[in-house]
């Protein structure tokens, strides 16, 4: 988790405990996602923008509100923290299934934490 922005998403200091409380509850399950898509990708050990799309229109993450182009524009801020390498290791996925929370909860409103949104 140290190499998560997670300070970046989330700017209520007292939401940050909940969400690193979150995301270690689920760790496991993440891991096995993260592991799931891996299996299906030509790019180890990087989920690259396609196979992130294929998981996420799976997922049915896009919707009326929560558009294909959000998901581009999230995969490619999490993406640009290391130069020259395309695709995510495992801690920039997790952290963009946290951004994708966000943005489609939290900034929507349908939830009133980030917290709540993941």
């Amino acid at each position: 988790m140290e190499y998560m922005k997670l300070e970046k998403i989330c700017k209520d200091e007292k939401d940050l405990p909940r969400i690193k409380k979150k995301l270690l509850e689920n760790v496991a399950l993440l891991k096995d996602i993260h592991i799931d898509i891996l299996s299906a990708s030509d790019q180890l050990p990087n989920i690259t923008w396609l196979d992130f799309t294929s998981f996420a229109l799976e997922c049915q993450f896009p919707d009326e509100v929560f558009q294909k182009a959000n998901l581009d524009l999230l995969f490619v801020t999490v993406n640009s923290y290391e130069k020259g390498r395309n695709g995510l290791y495992r801690g920039e996925f997790f952290e963009l299934i946290l951004r994708v929370a966000k943005n489609k909860y939290f900034d929507s409103g349908k939830a009133t934490s980030v917290s709540q949104a993941f």
